[in-house]
C-alpha cells in the first residue's frame, strides 16, 4: 500500500480531525514555539502569556545565577558528555553532585 493511501485514511479518525480543527482555528495548545525564556511569564506569538505548563517550579530556569553557572560549566565541559555514564559519560561534577545529594539525603 503506498504511503499516500495510509495517510489519506487519517481524515476518518475523529481525534485527528479534532486536533486539526483546533490547530487551524488557533486554539491548539501543543508545540507552540516560545520566544523567551520559560518562566512564570513568557512570549508566544509576540504576546506575553502566563506559563502554566512549565517544569520550572522553583523559577530556576531563568535565574541569573543558574544561567551563569550553566554558561561556566558549558565553557569548561562542553555541551554534553557524548557518551553514557557507564563508558565515558561520568564527569567529576556528576560525582560531586551525587556526593552532595547523598549527604543531604
Amino acid at each position: 500500500m503506498p504511503h499516500a493511501d495510509l495517510f489519506s485514511k487519517l481524515d476518518r479518525c475523529p481525534q485527528v480531525n479534532f486536533f486539526t480543527r483546533a490547530r487551524d482555528s488557533g486554539l491548539y495548545p501543543f508545540f507552540q514555539p516560545l520566544q523567551a525564556a520559560e518562566s512564570a511569564r513568557t512570549r508566544v506569538f509576540d504576546r506575553e502569556v502566563v506559563m502554566l505548563a512549565a517544569n520550572s517550579y522553583l523559577g530556576l530556569s531563568d535565574d541569573p545565577q543558574v544561567i551563569e553557572a550553566s554558561v561556566k560549566a558549558t565553557r569548561h565541559y562542553g555541551a554534553g558528555t557524548s557518551g553514557s555514564p557507564l563508558l565515558n559519560g561520568t564527569m567529576d561534577l556528576h560525582v560531586a553532585l551525587e556526593a552532595q545529594l547523598a549527604q543531604f539525603v
